[in-house]
């Protein structure tokens, strides 16, 4: 049990480390985009299309993941989120910024590895407990990276935070190799062999190289397809959970890149420092919320009603923050949606983890758009 809750605790801390990376960067982008001369039109085209990148690229990654050593897999989508953000240290145009976002898109999916990693280190009882440490160490790194990012970035300018950044998702990876321990993953491949079901695990070692050709877009893009035929032939609960969360990813997908749109465009009046730290007090919001509020909602109300719950809450909150026009009133919205959505993300990815196999675990992990 121990050596368990030692794996998760260590993925735990990896993901802190790669939220923290993103979250120096997160206020900035659409300064950025400004500088390059982009309208708030292509602004808000461009996150829908990262945003919807990430929603392709989540299953596909994660269903690779259930075949390829998870471990390898987090090395990988940690350096290829430092080579596609590097792009940005260098370009000086939009569409230098749209081919580093479709790079990061398909590559920024360590959380959606961790979660699968995190279920499969830990048992049934104990789940939820994990999903929670795990969502604490997501905000705890969004504690401090947007603040820190905004701060750095008015006083020795974006790029610097951008070259912080890729350095800290290189370190990364190698964290990963030094301290993530070895999982049922480890060197296992499904083969065609002669069982039954005609598939068996056997030995069968993994380059990263092997893993990088598998996420090439086109591998990305027939991953997804294939990932959406099996939906349809999942049993109705897992299937309709499924599609829940898609509805979900792509609610916050919008709800992101509005607010993004209004912080740079509307009469707030925000700086790079201001949005950092608002993006820092969200996070302190869905932390509280994730070490003190879920188990003690959970133990009171079935997660399927909570999901409801926070579901609907989450959409009232966000058309509030479209009509909102105090600082007073933002902040207020963005605790309602901080508190259901920590406690949404949990419940339902206790739901799905519970409802499939240990070999899906990443192809039904939800994924964070950043």
């Amino acid at each position: 049990m121990m050596t368990q809750w030692n794996q998760v605790y260590r993925i735990c801390a990896l993901l802190l480390v790669d939220i923290f990376a993103v979250g120096l960067i997160v206020p900035l982008i659409t300064a950025y985009l400004r500088d390059l001369g982009a309208s708030a039109r292509a602004i808000g085209a461009l996150q829908s299309i990262y945003g919807l990148i990430q929603l392709g690229s989540g299953p596909a990654i994660g269903a690779l993941s259930d075949h390829v050593p998870r471990k390898l897999v987090l090395i990988v989508c940690s350096l290829g989120g430092a080579f596609g953000y590097s792009i940005l240290t260098f370009t000086s145009s939009v569409w230098g910024f749209t081919i580093s976002r479709i790079i990061v898109g398909i590559f920024r999916q360590f959380s959606t590895v961790s979660k699968a990693a995190v279920c499969e280190a830990s048992s049934p009882d104990d789940r939820i407990t994990a999903i929670s440490y795990l969502y604490l160490a997501l905000s705890m790194g969004f504690m401090v990276g947007p603040a820190l990012g905004g701060i750095i970035a008015e006083k020795y300018g974006i790029r610097t935070v951008i070259a912080l950044a890729c350095g800290a998702f290189a370190c990364n990876g190698l964290l990963v190799q030094i301290v993530m321990q070895k999982s049922i993953h480890q060197s296992e491949k499904l083969q065609p062999g002669p069982t039954s079901v005609g598939k068996v695990r056997i030995s069968t070692p993994f380059q990263i190289h092997d893993i990088a050709s598998k996420l090439s877009m086109s591998a990305v893009i027939s991953g997804t397809m294939s990932s959406c035929r099996r939906v349809v032939l999942l049993p109705e609960k897992i299937r309709n959970l499924m599609i829940f969360r898609l509805l979900i990813g792509v609610s916050v997908m919008l709800s992101r890149s509005g607010l993004a749109l209004l912080l740079e465009f509307g009469n707030y009046g925000f700086g790079l420092k201001d949005k950092g730290l608002l993006i820092s007090f969200f996070s302190i919001v869905s932390a509280f919320s994730q070490a003190f509020g879920v188990d003690f909602v959970r133990k009171r109300v079935s997660e399927k009603n909570l999901v409801i719950v926070c579901a609907l809450t989450m959409g009232v909150a966000q058309m509030a923050v479209a009509v909102g026009e105090h600082m007073v009133a933002l902040c207020v919205i963005l605790t309602v949606i901080a508190m259901s959505s920590s406690v949404l993300k949990v419940c339902q990815q206790s739901l799905l983890t519970k409802a499939t196999s240990p070999q899906h675990y990443g192809e039904v992990s939800d994924m964070e758009i950043m």
